[in-house]
């Protein structure tokens, strides 16, 4: 790797996963800064990374549907719905804004 790029191609933004873990380190280090950043509605980590997953979502189609896998599909959609709905209520945002 040379210049913080692999063959050529640009860092991936960070997904969900490594925002969340990124804020857990920050709490890790220094409770009282994080406690006082959280704070500000402006600065508050759980706001700030659904800010950042939404911004930075690509629009378009995951994958194509296969007949023999429409019910794992549904599951898994419905299933991502409501931990989308729940990360949304938690981060006091609200979808489409």
């Amino acid at each position: 790797m040379r210049g913080g790029r692999a063959r050529g191609h640009a860092p991936a933004l960070p997904g969900p996963r490594i925002l969340c873990a990124a804020a857990r380190l920050a709490f890790e280090k220094d409770p009282s800064a994080y406690a006082a950043s959280a704070r500000k509605p402006e600065r508050r980590p759980s706001a700030l990374i659904v800010a950042r997953i939404l911004d930075t979502r690509a629009a378009g189609v995951r994958a194509r549907k296969l007949p023999e896998r429409e019910k794992e599909l549904a599951a898994l959609d419905a299933r991502d719905v409501t931990a989308g709905a729940l990360l949304l209520e938690l981060a006091g945002a609200t979808p489409g804004k």
